[in-house]
């Protein structure tokens, strides 16, 4: 007769609380899983994977990091290209006021009463400011490029051959300029400062359509600060257009890079997706069948313990 093999009651009992205890620590790793967003609470729970994930996870802090940056550059630049923009409209004014001067009705315009308010216009224009920072005052991004008073004085010195150039004794930044690290490969200057040469040919101008004032109208002096005066204006606005060219050619580029570093962020995060996030789906599936699997185990330990001493000796 075959010898019947039978499993007592304390066996199962034992085997169900080991079962309960598994399916327990499963249920709360799932969970983690989901809560946490990554497969592993440790990278060595990654094995031969951890190499690429810690890889993959560096780059894209490295990625975004130049995102970052780069953003703040493309606002700086823009910030830059609207006051240029705008010392350009006052410019090209400016030279109007002056042709009108030249022409028969010159007697009526008082060059004083526009360069007062135009001098208002420039010194706001180049102290922009973009987070709180003054843009053209080169590394003195807290002070001013042009101090209140700055536009009060003289912007025209005796050069070495006796001719009136002119200066940047308006000027309170300094002469460096941003820099910015870009991407891997590239490193970028960029910006303008204060003291560029089309600043101080405008500048100029106005003073020397002030000092024409000085002096009775279509006089010899009258006539050749007004033709001094239009000389530097045609300057700066020439100088303008390359700020202004220089400007966007450096926000294109940036834009450009980031648009490549969206790119790779794409790729970066797809790959570490794959090998260390958790697939949400695919853990609440298997969330939901650990669960029920946990409460049939719940109840089977539930029965068995309501089994007598005499049920755990059979």
């Amino acid at each position: 007769m075959a010898e019947i093999s039978r499993t007592s009651t304390a066996s199962i009992y034992t085997r169900t609380i080991s079962d309960f205890t598994q399916k327990q620590a499963g249920l709360a790793k799932i969970q983690d899983q989901i809560s946490s967003g990554f497969r592993e609470s440790t990278f060595t729970g990654y094995g031969n994977d951890i190499g690429r994930v810690v890889e993959l996870e560096a780059s894209i802090k490295v990625t975004e990091r130049y995102q970052r940056g780069n953003q703040l550059v493309i606002g700086r630049l823009e910030a830059m290209d609207g006051a240029v923009s705008q010392l350009q409209t006052i410019a090209q004014e400016f030279r109007n006021t002056l042709l009108n001067k030249r022409s028969g009705v010159g007697a009526s315009v008082n060059l004083l009463e526009f360069t007062d308010s135009a001098f208002e216009q420039v010194a706001d224009s180049l102290n922009t400011k973009f987070l709180n920072r003054f843009l053209f005052s080169g590394s003195k991004t807290n002070m001013p490029a042009i101090p209140s008073n700055a536009l009060d004085e003289t912007n025209m010195v005796s050069g070495a051959d006796g001719q009136r150039i002119p200066s940047a004794s308006y000027y309170g930044g300094d002469s460096l300029v941003y820099s910015v690290k870009a991407s891997n490969e590239v490193s970028l200057n960029y910006g303008i400062t204060g003291d560029h040469p089309a600043f101080q040919q405008l500048i100029a101008a106005m003073h020397e359509a002030q000092r024409a004032e000085e002096y009775a109208f279509n006089s010899s002096a009258s006539v050749e600060a007004v033709e001094s005066a239009v000389d530097l204006v045609n300057q700066a606005l020439s100088e303008l257009s390359n700020i202004q060219a220089s400007v966007n050619s450096d926000r294109v580029r940036i834009e450009a890079l980031n648009n490549q570093h969206s790119r790779v962020l794409v790729e970066f995060k797809s790959a570490f997706t794959e090998i260390a996030q958790t697939d949400v789906v695919e853990a609440s599936i298997q969330s939901s069948l650990t669960q029920a699997s946990l409460e049939a185990v719940m109840q089977t330990f539930a029965r068995i313990s309501n089994l007598s001493l005499v049920d755990f000796l059979r």
